[in-house]
């Protein structure tokens, strides 16, 4: 990496730079095991900056490059959940992974009007096997069981992104009131024969009114300056390198604020 061309946010590395991240790259993975940094989205209506999942903050908007984009679900039974794992998340939102042993929440969402298929069987091993997300109750629409359309199993976004200035890859997942912003940007990239990763955006995250006046924030994403050739080989390797470890990085609770997300219709 101490050639990035990502990595120069001015432009050019200084010699002392270019040293560090010679350094970096001899040491290769020999300090540990890579966890990227989450970047949290802001709760409860509140923007102007993502806090990170080592307690520090980033202020928006970022300019950064989304490297890969993942589908992924996941189901809470209550709100009262903070700082929980979800009771059953897909990281690749196609299949998900039923939590046997969450029993506090398993004993809530007995209680809810629809129900996870796996409450249905009484053999564990059955229980936790992979459920398939498209025929799943939770994933309908008005499974919610408070007379909304919202979807109890709530389908997320999962991005990789780099920073800009940032040596390595940080997480950023959407809530499902951001999906929309996501998908129609992507989208567009998509009908233009370009792809979402060949450019430079900046994202910032503006405050947003639901029907039942809870305030929220949503993403806002502005393309920027299209990458060079050098910059997009570099990103299709860092595709390459990280694309399966977003696809299967499992959903926390760092990752979605039960509490104070509102409904997503």
């Amino acid at each position: 990496m101490s050639t990035s061309l990502i990595l120069r946010p001015t432009g050019q590395l200084t010699e002392t730079q270019a040293g560090i991240m010679a350094e970096l790259d001899a040491e290769g993975d020999n300090w540990g095991e890579f966890h990227p940094l989450r970047l949290k989205f802001p709760t409860g209506g509140q923007v102007g900056s993502f806090v990170l999942s080592d307690g520090d903050t980033l202020r928006a908007p970022v300019e950064m490059i989304v490297v890969v984009a993942q589908k992924a679900r996941a189901y809470w039974p209550s709100k009262k959940t903070l700082g929980k794992p979800p009771l059953c998340s897909a990281p690749d939102g196609v299949a998900g992974r039923f939590d046997v042993n969450a029993t506090e929440q398993i004993k809530t969402a007995l209680g809810n009007q629809v129900r996870h298929p796996a409450l249905l069987t009484t053999d564990i091993a059955t229980a936790s096997a992979p459920w398939e997300c498209a025929s799943c109750p939770l994933a309908q629409w008005e499974s919610v069981g408070d007379g909304g359309r919202g979807q109890a199993c709530k389908a997320m976004r999962k991005l990789l992104v780099i920073v800009k200035g940032w040596s390595m890859p940080a997480v950023l997942t959407l809530p499902p009131t951001s999906i929309k912003v996501w998908d129609t940007f992507a989208s567009g990239m998509r009908q233009r024969g370009q792809a979402y990763f060949t450019r430079w955006l900046a994202v910032d995250v503006m405050p947003a009114t639901s029907g039942d006046g809870t305030t929220y924030a949503v993403i806002q994403m502005k393309a920027g300056t299209p990458l060079s050739d050098g910059e997009a080989a570099e990103v299709i390797g860092l595709r390459h390198q990280y694309g399966e470890l977003v696809r299967a990085l499992e959903l926390t609770p760092d990752d979605y604020d039960t509490e104070t997300a509102p409904v997503a219709d």
